[in-house]
């Protein structure tokens, strides 16, 4: 009988240490116990790309007569321009991809690939690409260590 009770324990013991990183892999997010709308990630680099092009606009922009600042009025516009910005990715920036640790500790559910106009060329429209990293819980990093 106390064999019996061991061994349950033992399952039960087992079964828990299993499940978080099943869970994890699976892209659940265990602090919020709910999986994050894929749509909804995708609006968020939507608005991530929107910030990202007015950053990329204010730095190391030179306004001359002859090459004046372009740059989107709003975020309904860069929207229009860019209607199929963001797309999900299995790889980041110069083909980075999450480890199994990052995966096992829930910091790697996908990138998102964002490629808009970049409105700041005289010679035509040229596009930008940048690359999200997203956690389980929706959370945005740069894919190596630093919150966006």
């Amino acid at each position: 009988m106390m064999l019996k009770r061991d061994l349950l324990l033992a399952a039960i013991i087992t079964g828990s240490v299993l499940a978080l990183p099943v869970a994890n892999i699976n892209g659940f997010c265990i602090p919020r116990r709910e999986f994050i709308d894929r749509d909804v990630l995708l609006e968020i680099a939507r608005g991530k790309a929107y910030a990202d092009a007015i950053e990329h606009f204010e730095i190391g922009q030179i306004q001359t007569p002859k090459r004046p600042y372009k740059k989107y009025e709003s975020r309904a516009e860069f929207n229009l321009t860019n209607p199929d910005c963001c797309q999900f990715s299995t790889y980041g920036a110069a083909g980075m991809s999450f480890s199994l640790f990052d995966r096992l500790r829930g910091m790697g559910l996908t990138f998102i690939k964002a490629t808009y106009v970049d409105k700041n060329w005289n010679s035509g429209d040229l596009t930008r690409t940048v690359y999200f990293a997203v956690d389980n819980c929706g959370e945005f990093w740069d894919g190596i260590d630093q919150p966006l």
